[in-house]
């Protein structure tokens, strides 16, 4: 490629007409004219290549200059250090919560799950008017979110199986050595299927058989609405247990907030415990639920299981826990049902206290039965780590002298006839014998006697929130956002320094 000058030229030596470019290729020690098209053709390069290195080639040498592109000391197109700090001073603004399962391995923190990118930046713009900042534009603002900060906004979600995308994922030896795996974890999963849809329909020819399938909902933040200050403040956790039974499509939701207990054991317990208490006694009762230890998988619960038995009259229990990262069920359609109600109810206005959301539930069914939604004061928060003391100190080492891994459980069964025994097992497979735990082994004195049980309240006076969060409330209520009717609920919350925060975030095992 080189350039034609003509032996005559009409032109003036200060026009800006450039000169003709010539393409050739070397065959043969023999130079060959080409013309542009069939050149770049057959290189498959376009005209402003062929143009940028014509420009920069230094001479006859055919050599290309260095690319120049951010190295010309012009400092003037550059942003500002001060705005670039403004946009990170924005996000950090956000209140924002770890992962409730995956703390241990991952360091994401999530966001309100109403926000994104958009109103975020929407925010940003008032927030610089409102600060006499400069705005920068929505491009650099979301790359500075995505390249700096290991955030993500929480949007509840069946999560994908982590086994069945390692094997999808690998190649070669690291696959094969995957598959027993898989195939095995496979087998478990159809096996959990089919025996759940064998228990409904067994259920179905039964009066005295209930199979139901309880979880959180994800934490509904309060106050609730569309103003861009609800984000920037600390607001007050409310929850909600839901139990579903699958055969009569009933469902019964249990309410409280931060202000009156936690999420953990004692409080989902609880949940249980009145629902048996109303539901279940005279029956055979079977639940299907994640693995989430802190709440359905420990000795707590079965502790609670056992009272049931033994003094509300509930016949047996069994508790069946779905594959994980395949635990989805019936009741996940619940809390889609409650979440849809919930945005249709903040586009018309606001949730300003913890009770409104009773009504959002119960109407959140358009047709047959509505949700049976009841609420919890912190009295009712019962103490199951008292009552495990009370049924036995055995939870490691089985009849058969091996160890208990909580973790590889599928299935206990506890029943009214077999004082304090525990039968589990670890596979779905309906071939295997399930193992037997004598929780009293450990017991001296009373051996296996049966021992009075008594089911004590956790709280004897209303838990505190932190501080920071009271503040944030009552400024909310101050700036009239949550009318200021409300102020007085708020104040009323009890509040201490040394409180921590609970995790937002109740994502499917």
């Amino acid at each position: 490629m080189g350039v034609v000058k003509p032996k005559y030229s009409l032109h003036k030596d200060d026009s800006k007409r450039s000169l003709n470019v010539s393409y050739s290729f070397t065959i043969n020690s023999e130079e060959i004219r080409v013309c542009k098209r069939f050149f770049s053709a057959t290189l498959d390069i376009g005209h402003s290549f062929l143009s940028t290195v014509n420009k920069k080639k230094a001479g006859a040498s055919g050599v290309i200059s260095e690319d120049r592109r951010g190295r010309h000391g012009n400092t003037g197109r550059c942003l500002a250090q001060a705005d670039k700090d403004g946009v990170r001073e924005h996000i950090n603004s956000y209140p924002r919560k770890e992962s409730h399962y995956c703390r241990a391995s991952s360091t994401k923190e999530y966001l309100d799950g109403d926000l994104n990118l958009t109103l975020m930046y929407r925010q940003y713009k008032e927030w610089c008017v409102q600060n006499n900042k400069p705005i920068i534009k929505q491009g650099t603002y979301e790359h500075i979110y995505r390249n700096e900060f290991n955030i993500a906004f929480h949007k509840p979600k069946k999560d994908q199986c982590s086994i069945c995308l390692s094997y999808q994922n690998a190649v070669g030896d690291d696959k094969l050595q995957l598959h027993q795996t898989y195939e095995k974890h496979l087998k478990e999963k159809d096996l959990c299927r089919s025996e759940k849809q064998t228990d409904i329909e067994t259920c179905r020819n039964d009066a005295n058989k209930i199979v139901c399938c309880y979880d959180m909902q994800a934490v509904l933040p309060t106050p609730c609405g569309n103003d861009s200050l609800f984000f920037y403040k600390r607001r007050l956790n409310v929850y909600n247990c839901t139990v579903f039974d699958v055969v009569s499509k009933a469902a019964y939701c249990y309410l409280w907030n931060e202000s009156l207990g936690g999420k953990g054991c004692d409080e989902v317990g609880t949940c249980i415990y009145k629902f048996l208490k109303d539901h279940c006694v005279g029956k055979n009762v079977l639940f299907y639920t994640d693995n989430c230890s802190a709440q359905n998988k420990n000795k707590y619960l079965l502790s609670l299981y056992h009272y049931a038995i033994k003094v509300l009259g509930v016949v047996s229990i069994t508790h069946k826990y779905l594959v994980v990262g395949h635990t989805q069920n019936e009741g996940d359609s619940l809390h889609s049902t409650k979440e849809r109600e919930k945005k249709r109810i903040l586009q018309n206005g606001s949730i300003f206290v913890p009770t409104q959301w009773k009504s959002v539930i119960q109407c959140a069914k358009k047709t047959g039965t509505p949700y049976t939604v009841q609420e919890l004061d912190f009295s009712d928060i019962l103490d199951l780590k008292d009552l495990v003391t009370q049924f036995g100190k055995n939870f490691t080492v089985n009849n058969d002298g091996d160890r208990v891994v909580w973790n590889d459980i599928k299935k206990f069964f506890m029943q009214m006839t077999s004082s304090y025994l525990i039968f589990y097992n670890d596979t779905y497979d309906p071939n295997a014998t399930m193992k037997c735990l004598n929780v009293r082994n450990k017991t001296r004195g009373r051996g296996a006697a049966n021992v009075e049980l008594h089911l004590r309240n956790k709280c004897h006076q209303r838990p505190k929130i932190s501080s920071l969060k009271k503040k944030d409330l009552l400024s909310l209520c101050d700036s009239n956002v949550n009318p200021r009717v409300h102020r007085e609920y708020y104040s009323s919350l009890e509040a201490g320094d040394n409180h921590i925060e609970p995790d937002e975030h109740n994502e499917n095992n």
